[in-house]
């Protein structure tokens, strides 16, 4: 990897691949993982030669001193992204703390599935879609009809158009949500 590379190589969303064949989640959910139990990442790379990346876990804790809280949650959330890596990864994320995932790839479809569904509580939809309406017309189109849906609108892309104060107001109550680890 060059130093450029190297130096985003951990940031989610990063890719050095074509759109459609990388999600740039790989190594940014690794950091996540590692550095949420207390760990480090350490990645060196020399162009031509290889990279290493270090992995620097805590030691475990003895079994009977871990203690895990399960909240359960018992809502539906109509997930909307048009890239199916990331699809996958924010479903299986969701359902992992108790949410039920009725996936959708595109706000076309998301808009005939709310026609057939009663039980959707929240729709978790990309701002930017390739084909089709954008995420923030969907959550005009969910706020109109369905006013009692939360709508959460993310993006992956610096580029995506953020809501501003017009059109949070036009869709109500709509949260913006950025990627980030720390």
């Amino acid at each position: 990897m060059s130093s450029e590379v190297l130096a985003q190589a951990l940031e989610p969303f990063f890719t050095t691949k074509q759109p459609g064949k990388g999600t740039g989640l790989g190594l940014s959910q690794v950091y996540g993982f590692i550095t949420q139990s207390g760990g480090d990442v350490h990645l060196s790379s020399q162009p031509g030669k290889g990279t290493k990346v270090d992995l620097y876990l805590p030691v475990a804790q003895p079994a009977a001193a871990v203690s895990v809280l399960h909240v359960a949650r018992h809502e539906t959330v109509l997930l909307v992204e048009d890239e199916p890596d990331v699809l996958g990864v924010a479903s299986e994320l969701l359902m992992s703390i108790g949410y039920e995932v009725v996936p959708a790839s595109s706000a076309s479809e998301a808009a005939e599935i709310l026609k057939e569904r009663a039980d959707i509580g929240v729709v978790f939809t990309d701002i930017t879609m390739a084909h089709g309406i954008s995420g923030l017309e969907l959550a005009r189109l969910v706020r109109s009809q369905y006013p009692a849906i939360r709508v959460v609108l993310t993006s992956g892309y610096s580029a995506a158009p953020a809501p501003t104060r017009a059109r949070a107001s036009a869709t109500r109550s709509i949260v913006s949500v950025s990627p980030c680890i720390h």
